[in-house]
């Protein structure tokens, strides 16, 4: 590797291409790359979608029983009532 200097003071422009190529690319995502990403993504994503749904089943379970629990008190208030009268 050639010693790179630390300016181009006293360099014609037209050396510049001596270190810097004009136009070049990084080159692209190579074809097993992306076939890798298309896996593992996948398979990285589903404990956290397992966990959302752990979540979610929870939140309507819960959502589910309150509103039963306050059936069920209703219907209780309302027992109670009707032997008071």
């Amino acid at each position: 590797m050639r010693p790179v200097p630390a300016d181009h003071a006293g360099r014609p422009d037209n050396r510049c291409t001596d270190c810097h190529q004009p136009g070049a690319k990084e080159p692209a995502l190579e074809g097993y790359v992306i076939a890798i990403l298309a896996v593992a993504a996948p398979l990285m994503l589903l404990p956290v979608a397992l966990i959302w749904y752990i979540n979610i089943m929870g939140t309507v379970a819960f959502v589910k029983d309150r509103a039963k629990a306050r059936k069920a008190r209703k219907a209780s208030t309302q027992i109670k009532t009707q032997n008071q009268n």
